[in-house]
């Protein structure tokens, strides 16, 4: 198995205001998650990723 590691590093903040959001998308901090919402999110997102 060949194994990838790609790493990211922000060292400051992006020179370029953030673009706005398209009309009808909302971007929301969530906050207290529940374990099984986590759980939830990091199958459906997640999933198709090999994660070590």
């Amino acid at each position: 198995m060949k194994v990838v590691t790609t790493t990211l590093e922000m060292l400051s903040a992006p020179a370029d205001p953030a673009r706005p959001l398209p009309f009808g998308v909302r971007l929301d901090r969530a906050t207290d998650v529940p374990p099984e919402y986590a759980r939830f999110l990091y199958g459906v997102i997640g999933g198709p990723w090999y994660w070590i």
